[in-house]
Parts: C-alpha cells; sequence; structure tokens
C-alpha cells in the first residue's frame, strides 16, 4: 500500500487500506491519519469516516468517534453498524441489536474470532456457564438434546459436546456456522436468526446454552418466551450476560447490552423457570480490564 500511495497518491482505496492495515496492527493513531486522507480525498466516503469511528472509540475518543459514525450514517444510510454505534454513543436504549448489524459484524470477525479471543481477550464464558451449571446438576448429567444457540465457531460447542448425545448449533452469521462446520461438533447446524428458529423449529431440548448472545439483545422478553416453550420439563437455560447495575437493560458504548439481575429474575419468574444459580464472573479481559458478567443457570418447572 505504501508503494501504491509513492505511485498516486490521489486514491482514497489505498488510504483506507492502509488505514485497515495499521489499525489492525493496533497503531491506531497511524490509522486514523489514513482514514482522514481517504474522507479527504473522496468527502462521501462513508466506510473511511465508519472505520475513523471505530478506531476512535478504540482510543478511547467516544464523542468523536460519534461524530465519525453520525457522519457515516449519513452518508450511507444503509451502514447497520454505523447507524447502531450512533444509538450506541448518543445514550439510546433500543430492544436489540439490527440483525444484519450482527451478522455484517460477525462474518468479517470470523476469520480472526477464536485467535482474538483466545490470544486477546482471554475469553472464558462457555467453561464458567459448563461449571455452574454443574455445581447445580451435577457434573455427572448428561442431556438428550442440546441448543447451542448463537454457536459462532463453536467455542460453547466444544466445552458442552461431551455432555449432549446430540447437539444443534445456530447463528445469524454463514462464515462462522462454515467455521463450527468443519470441527464435526454438531449434529445439526443451522444459519438463522435466533428468535426465527426458535419460533419455527419442531424439536424440544433438555438444555439450551447462550453464551455471550443477549449481549446484543436488550429485551429479552422474546427469547425467554421462546426457549420456554422448546424445552422439556425439567429443561435447564444457561447463559451469560454483562452486568448492569440499574434497572432492565442498557446499551453501552461498546455496541453490547447488559442486563440486571433484578431483570433476569423478572423474566424467570414470568415465564416459569426456577433461578437456581447467578454467579458473577469475569468473562474475558476487555482493553485489558476485566469484563464483569454473570452466569445464570434456570431450570424450567
Amino acid at each position: 500500500y505504501r508503494i501504491s500511495i509513492s505511485l498516486d497518491a490521489s486514491n482514497p482505496h489505498v488510504f483506507q487500506n492502509i488505514g485497515l492495515a495499521l489499525k489492525s496492527r493496533g497503531d491506531f493513531q497511524k490509522a486514523l491519519g489514513a482514514f482522514r486522507q481517504a474522507a479527504s480525498l473522496f468527502p462521501d466516503y462513508a466506510d473511511a469516516y465508519h472505520n475513523m469511528g471505530s478506531t476512535l472509540l478504540q482510543t478511547g475518543d467516544a464523542q468523536q468517534a460519534l461524530s465519525a459514525f453520525a457522519k457515516a450514517a449519513e452518508l450511507d444510510p444503509s451502514n447497520h453498524s454505523a447507524n447502531y454505534m450512533v444509538a450506541a454513543l448518543s445514550g439510546e436504549n433500543p430492544q436489540s441489536a439490527p440483525s444484519e448489524y450482527v451478522r455484517e459484524l460477525f462474518d468479517q470477525y470470523s476469520s480472526r474470532f477464536e485467535s482474538h479471543l483466545a490470544d486477546t481477550l482471554d475469553y472464558q464464558t462457555p467453561r464458567l456457564l459448563r461449571n455452574c451449571l454443574e455445581r447445580i446438576a451435577g457434573k455427572k448429567k448428561r442431556f438428550e438434546n442440546v441448543l447451542d444457540l448463537g454457536c459462532g465457531t463453536g467455542l460453547a460447542g466444544k466445552v458442552f459436546r461431551e455432555k449432549a448425545d446430540r447437539l444443534v448449533g445456530v447463528d445469524i452469521s454463514p462464515e462462522m456456522v462454515n467455521i463450527a462446520r468443519g470441527k464435526g461438533l454438531y449434529d445439526q447446524l443451522f444459519v438463522d436468526e435466533i428468535g426465527g428458529f426458535l419460533t419455527d423449529c419442531d424439536q424440544s431440548f433438555d438444555l439450551v446454552v447462550a453464551a455471550d448472545v443477549f449481549v446484543y439483545f436488550g429485551n429479552l422478553e422474546k427469547p425467554f418466551a421462546d426457549v420456554a416453550e422448546k424445552l422439556h420439563q425439567n429443561g435447564w437455560f444457561v447463559f451469560s450476560t454483562e452486568s448492569h447495575a440499574g434497572n432492565g437493560y442498557m446499551l453501552t458504548s461498546s455496541g453490547r447490552f447488559s442486563h440486571s439481575r433484578a431483570y433476569v429474575q423478572s423474566l424467570s419468574d414470568k415465564y416459569f423457570f426456577r433461578l437456581a444459580a447467578a454467579e458473577q464472573a469475569v468473562l474475558r479481559m476487555e482493553e485489558g480490564r476485566p469484563a464483569e458478567g454473570d452466569c445464570y443457570v434456570l431450570k424450567k418447572e
């Protein structure tokens, strides 16, 4: 890209690409310079403003990030990610992330998803959920039919496979599901939105797992109702949320939702689950700091 710029310094796409390369190396200030140069050469370049926003967010400059995302959304109203991040940084509280945003996010993220979680974020959620379940149901407890909601590349599937006679996974991202399929962990895999899958599914389950899924849902009414419908009597529902000290749920500046324990308890009561466990845990590291969350074990009674 540097050679290309030396030959022709008027091409905004080259500056965009070198900005992405610099950003991937963690050189955020130089990346910002490249994105700004791309935008100066092509003032209607929505993607340059979008990447500027995401880079500014990583540097901690939320206000400037909001301005950049707003510009990207103005130039390209169909940019689901930019629109969603404007909502997140403006203090809005929508009911969920747009499905297009989640699909695009994880399709783009799929190739480096596992290495980033393992090497950078010290991701622990699936193991924490299994440990929490085993403390309540017993280590020897097995499940005939297990559903992994938002299965991604199969990280939770790998942890829960030996406890399942049959394992089904569903995820909105085709690219993530392709990686999961290559691992041979699942008896069935589906590319679908969680709500649509649960509505149309003709199967029922003994255990439903949702590891780091509800960070993209604010209002959990429909997921709870759908899971309750598909769980056998005495079935188990285990999931994680990010911690919220207030009431209900909140969209944070990271673009993820956090949920209060009182909110989860109220939904458990409404849909006839017994809240068997709610344990605070460090789900992963985020920019060098622990990301606090809660691991829940619910039983349908």
